[in-house]
């Protein structure tokens, strides 16, 4: 009888176990990633209007990669990025505003093109760099980053 009684323990506590695993690693990639200084220093109030592109990928400081599972929205007011809702844990979403991109470049592989950001913080001369990828997002980038205030594709 009480054999019975351990079996949905036991698959409670798995699923449970696992939940807290999942959590832990994503909230722990989103500080090793620099995803979390980022939303500190350019927090999203909430979602806003522009060019959609979903599924797309980001790779940030030591070699964290979001592969297929980003939202970047490109508008006039900034550059909005959140991760899908499994990923979202310790992932608050980011508008980064066009003045705060000091650099960028185009990269291409055989089958995608990707660019990459260099983003300053505010007040300080720290940047970090961002690397999108996405079909249509970095036709989309290089013609919103195009202004005068860069220096240029690398």
């Amino acid at each position: 009888m009480q054999e019975t009684v351990f079996i949905p323990v036991i698959f409670i506590g798995a699923i449970v176990a696992f939940i807290a695993f999942w959590l832990g690693i994503v909230y722990m990639i989103s500080r090793i990633g620099g995803w979390a200084g980022l939303a500190e220093q350019f927090p999203a109030t909430g979602r806003i209007q522009g060019s959609v592109y979903r599924f797309c990928s980001a790779r940030l400081k030591f070699m964290t990669s979001y592969s297929n599972c980003m939202t970047v929205i490109v508008s006039p007011s900034g550059l909005y990025m959140e991760p899908m809702i499994l990923f979202r844990f310790g992932h608050s979403p980011i508008l980064i505003p066009r003045r705060a991109i000091v650099d960028y470049d185009v990269g291409s592989l055989p089958f995608f093109r990707s660019v990459r950001l260099t983003i300053q913080k505010p007040n300080s001369a720290q940047t970090i760099s961002v690397r999108l990828y996405g079909r249509g997002l970095s036709d989309e980038l290089e013609q919103w980053l195009g202004g005068p205030q860069l220096s240029g594709r690398i």
